[in-house]
């Protein structure tokens, strides 16, 4: 599938939960116009019942998303290139499946696992990210790749991510600014330019 976004929608393509699914080869693209802009790409994800529950399964198990391409245009038309969770709107239970091999250009945060679990995530490079952005509480700083605290074990084939914790990775922390390394281990399941892993 092709998608030209340019009708405005939240989120561009979303799936509530899909066990033994493929998500593969979809297009994604937004034009400079400001009306097709969307919070997020391409999103993996849970509805919210109301009620502190899940409206969806958000199970993934068994599913693989792979091979889909998104471009959010010179303009950063896209919030996020993909999104792994519900948080930025509720608090859902999102887990299970694979995700890999998925390109993001021009989002203004390319990867952003908020909140998932049990779930293997890996080479979904992202260029061109924006370094902030403008929100109605004010200026956010953005990165490349970012993580909710309540993630955990997230799958990158070569090291885990549990609880939260960023082992392994060279993070840059959004609020103080600092960068820390957490781990002397030298592989990364993220692609070269992962040092801007961000705890979310």
């Amino acid at each position: 599938m092709e998608q030209e976004a340019s009708k405005g929608f939240d989120i561009d393509l979303i799936f509530g939960g899909c066990v033994n699914c493929n998500i593969l080869d979809n297009v994604i693209w937004h034009t400079d116009n400001f009306a097709g802009g969307s919070f997020a790409a391409l999103m993996i994800h849970a509805w919210s019942d109301g009620n502190g529950g899940n409206a969806t399964s958000g199970n993934f198990s068994g599913s693989l998303t792979s091979g889909n391409s998104i471009d959010c245009g010179a303009q950063r038309r896209c919030g996020i290139g993909l999104y792994l969770g519900s948080d930025a709107w509720y608090i859902t239970d999102v887990y299970g499946g694979s995700v890999h091999d998925n390109t993001v250009a021009n989002a203004e945060m390319g990867v952003l696992i908020d909140d998932v679990h049990d779930m293997e995530v890996y080479d979904n490079p992202v260029s061109n990210p924006a370094p902030f952005t403008t929100a109605s509480c004010g200026q956010k700083w953005t990165h490349a790749y970012a993580i909710g605290d309540r993630s955990a074990n997230i799958n990158g084939r070569k090291c885990f991510i549990t609880n939260g914790s960023l082992a392994d990775f060279i993070v840059v922390y959004a609020y103080t600014g600092r960068a820390e390394k957490c781990s002397d281990r030298a592989t990364r399941f993220w692609p070269p330019g992962a040092e801007n892993m961000q705890a979310w």
